[in-house]
């Protein structure tokens, strides 16, 4: 049977179709609400996700017809409202019909535009400088409060856009289309529109903070601009000079006005409540008091700092230029200062104020006893606290002024002067900043000790102290090290123990110098020997052991730096420095071996060369049976005379040959030589050469050295 085949044309033109439909569903499905504006209205119990959108993408033209019928239409479900949530819905409705007047009202609200910017003036005053800056902070302020608002709206758009998103996933799954799901969908209805209108809102501020930002902008410009083109006269110069007279009486009275507070007592030894606060109240009012006459001083170097200014635009030729120099640094350390003040006097009035709050509001939940002088005394904290707030808010600005000042009065005495000149002298003024700077926080306490303040720069102090004596120690052991080199007759070990002793008492010395220099009271030692104690207790034994094990062989010398010892775990060589905790020994293979200084005070030693470098040493070997000893002891003494630094010279020296043992297959003969461990060879060793001058000369006289032998007898069996 023949299969039917389709012509390309037609298959081409069937895929077409199924493509057309399944592009209009999608449409139908995703793009109703977004393009048909006569869609039908929302359902409280037939809501789809997206319905809001056919709201949002409609012109504004159609947007008022629409949203009239979406409430006539929320208005007319009021009749098929059961009575038992009646008034929940009805809430609802009436929510959703004033947030959609709401919403419409944010959409179409714009921006109001600002007046177009005056250009800049050719001259400015110092008056309208500092009338600039105080407009720049104010902008710079509201822009803060306003970036806060935007940021605190945006949490809540974001938290409602959750919640709804919550509320429609809850509602799709009521599958019943039913009153049930009337109640749930006026609220998602609702609470939708109310996230519009927090959107518009933020919109709105946004682009307000937008056009704030750039009017500040343009005002820090112009602020720019006029400091470099400000202008003075001879009446602004009067002006300042009576200003300066008047702030002057101000600060006499503020001054009495702090000393009468300070007169008063702050503390209080009673414990009473009313006690307590009475004592705060003083110290928030000496806060006042303190915070009113910095304001004012700082005021009054600002107007000083403005008359030296005017000065130098009225009077550029009749000025002293150093005390214009000493004004601009003093005023600008005074404005640091005050800076550093202002943080502590806004933190101290912030708790006094935070407490009077709590304090007032605990005592207003207290109904069964009252407290009315407490509650009096709490009112006038916080009343004080609020007017302290204040007052630190105008120091604020006056600091602000002051950098305002400050700056202008930098760039026209630069300009005066040179800007090499100042530069330099602006570079030196910042090194003694730094260097004044540097050591005040050298002379903060870190900590205490006995009541006793240690700083930085007394523990450098210390360092330094402690540094002088090691160079002293250092220089005294080399000079007794160059001393030991050209005299003969003055020890190695003598130099050395010398030298250790020396240092260790150039230390204590040092160390005891260092922390007396820095105030700690040697004279109480109980302290120091308490803890001495306790950390030798702890885990300091071994090196404390180690370190009097040091002493002992200094003191004792039963071992010196030059001896020759063995100790049980069979190291030996020579003793080259006993350290604080640890004795240096180097091996006759140039080893150097670390042993802990209690080892040579605790174990077994063997010092070579303690009391004399002259010593005995025995050497045994073996021949074999049958061999004439006269001959054995000749060749043995033949070998041990042929060695140059072995003592022969004297009678007890000469080298002795015994015979100690007959052997299973040797006579045991051994070498008796003297030796004097100074005049060794470095390198050698007096057992090997003894050893190998003797083989030699036992070859000579053909005398033969044994070996074990066995003979292996094969019994055959039977």
């Amino acid at each position: 049977m023949d299969k039917k085949v389709m012509p390309p044309l037609f298959r081409s033109n069937r895929c077409l179709q199924v493509l057309i439909l399944i592009l209009l569903l999608f449409t139908l499905s995703f793009g109703g609400y977004a393009q048909d504006t006569n869609a039908p209205l929302p359902n409280p119990i037939d809501l789809q996700p997206g319905w809001w959108s056919s709201f949002v993408n409609v012109d504004e033209s159609k947007l008022s017809k629409q949203v009239e019928a979406l409430k006539s239409s929320v208005n007319m479900l009021e009749n098929s409202f059961s009575r038992e949530n009646q008034d929940v819905l009805k809430a609802y409705v009436k929510k959703l019909n004033v947030n959609l007047d709401l919403w419409i009202s944010a959409r179409i609200r714009t921006v109001p535009a600002k007046e177009k910017a005056e250009a800049f003036k050719t001259q400015y005053t110092l008056t309208q400088i500092l009338t600039l800056s105080r407009q720049l902070r104010k902008k710079k302020s509201s822009l803060n409060t306003d970036q806060e608002e935007i940021d605190q709206l945006s949490v809540s758009v974001n938290t409602l856009e959750h919640q709804i998103d919550n509320q429609m996933a809850r509602y799709l799954q009521l599958t019943d289309h039913t009153a049930i799901r009337m109640e749930p969908g006026l609220q998602l209805m609702a609470d939708q529109v109310v996230l519009a209108v927090s959107t518009e809102q933020l919109k709105y501020r946004k682009s307000l903070f937008i056009q704030n930002e750039r009017d500040a902008e343009l005002t820090r410009k112009e602020l720019e601009y006029a400091q470099k083109h400000i202008t003075a006269n001879a009446e602004e110069l009067k002006t300042a000079e009576r200003e300066i007279k008047t702030l002057a009486v101000q600060l006499k009275d503020a001054q009495q006005a702090l000393l009468a507070v300070e007169s008063q007592s702050v503390g209080s030894n009673e414990d009473r409540p009313t006690s307590k606060a009475q004592s705060r109240l003083t110290g928030t009012k000496h806060t006042h008091a303190e915070a009113k006459y910095g304001l004012i001083f700082l005021e009054l170097e600002r107007k000083r700092s403005q008359q030296q200014l005017l000065s130098l635009l009225v009077q550029p030729k009749n000025i002293n230029l150093a005390a214009m120099q000493s004004q601009l640094k003093n005023f600008q350390s005074l404005l640091g200062q005050t800076n550093k003040k202002l943080e502590i006097w806004l933190e101290k009035t912030s708790q006094e104020h935070l407490y009077a709050s709590q304090t007032l509001s605990n005592l207003n939940n207290d109904k069964v006893s009252g407290h009315p002088a407490l509650k009096k005394i709490h009112q006038q904290i916080l009343a004080q606290s609020q007017a302290n707030l204040l007052l630190l808010q105008d120091i604020d600005a006056e600091v602000d002024l002051g950098r305002t000042v400050r700056s202008v009065f930098e760039q026209k005495l630069a300009a005066h002067q040179g800007y090499l000149k100042q530069t330099i002298i602006s570079v030196k003024d910042q090194a003694v900043n730094f260097w004044e700077m540097l050591i005040r926080w050298l002379s903060q306490s870190l900590f205490t000790i006995e009541e006793t303040p240690v700083t930085p720069l007394g523990i450098l102090r210390v360092f330094l102290i402690l540094g002088i004596a090691a160079f002293m120690s250092r220089a005294i052991q080399s000079g007794l090290q160059r001393l030991t080199d050209l005299e003969k007759g003055f020890s190695e070990s003598a130099n050395y123990t010398l030298g250790r002793l020396l240092h260790y008492a150039l230390i204590t010395l040092g160390t005891i110098v260092g922390l007396s220099s820095i105030g700690i009271d040697f004279s109480k030692l109980a302290l120091i020997a308490g803890a001495l104690s306790v950390g030798i207790g702890f885990g300091l034994q071994s090196i404390f052991n180690n370190f009097v094990s040091g002493l002992i062989l200094l003191f004792e010398r039963p071992i010196k730096v030059g001896d020759k010892v063995e100790l049980e775990s069979g190291v030996r060589g020579i003793i080259r420095e006993i350290n604080v905790r640890s004795t240096r020994i180097e091996t006759l293979d140039n080893i150097d071996i670390l042993v802990p200084n209690s080892e040579f005070i605790s174990g077994r030693v063997i010092n070579l060369t303690l009391t004399n470098a002259q010593r005995r040493i025995h050497i045994p070997f073996g021949v074999a049976y049958g061999t004439d000893k006269d001959l054995v002891a000749k060749a043995a003494v033949e070998a041990a005379e042929s060695l140059d630094y072995l003592m022969k010279s004297d009678e007890k020296y000469k080298p002795l040959v015994r015979l100690i043992n007959f052997g299973d297959s040797s006579l045991d003969f051994e070498l008796l030589v003297w030796v004097d461990d100074k005049a060794i060879p470095s390198g050698h060793m007096v057992e090997t050469d003894c050893l190998w001058h003797i083989e030699t000369a036992l070859s000579k006289y053909n005398i033969e050295i044994p070996f074990p032998q066995r003979d292996v007898h094969i019994k055959e069996s039977s």
